[in-house]
């Protein structure tokens, strides 16, 4: 029992170092407020995503294509799923959005981070929150329909 938490222990550091190396951060219960923090008074999409879900996969590309056409906007990306860190990168890179701001569950969501993100979020995805200027949030549960996504974009300051 001691050996596996010890095995666990070091294969938790490595990720970790994995993941910084790769440029993704460590998506954990404080990390929420602090994006917040960051992002006040600006328009910013926040999308969550995860590696085994197959229309969160299959978007991905589409959101290079946003991305790329829209530098001004504000995105973050956190996949929820508690991946590999190098298939986390990988799969963003091929989508085009190796430079995006990109996080990485540390843990997995519970409850209470769903809840701070959005109270009635049960934690299906791909769920994309727009979050205005003056902090009204739209939420999209499910794929994105990008014509949406740019007419928000438009009507922000």
């Amino acid at each position: 029992m001691k050996r596996r938490r010890i095995l666990l222990a070091l294969t938790c550091v490595s990720i970790c170092q994995i993941a910084g190396a790769a440029g993704l951060q460590w998506y954990d219960t404080q990390a929420w407020n602090a994006l917040r923090h960051a992002h006040a008074s600006s328009r910013w999409i926040v999308h969550f995503w995860g590696m085994s879900c197959d229309p969160c996969r299959q978007e991905l590309p589409a959101w290079g294509r946003f991305v790329h056409d829209h530098p001004g906007i504000r995105i973050t990306f956190i996949e929820v799923e508690q991946a590999v860190p190098s298939e986390v990168e990988a799969a963003l890179a091929q989508a085009g959005l190796a430079g995006s701001d990109q996080w990485l569950s540390a843990n997995g969501l519970d409850a209470a981070q769903r809840y701070a993100i959005d109270r009635h979020w049960g934690g299906e995805i791909p769920l994309t929150l727009l979050i205005a200027p003056d902090s009204q949030v739209q939420t999209i549960n499910g794929t994105v329909d990008f014509h949406r996504l740019v007419a928000w974009a438009g009507a922000q300051p």
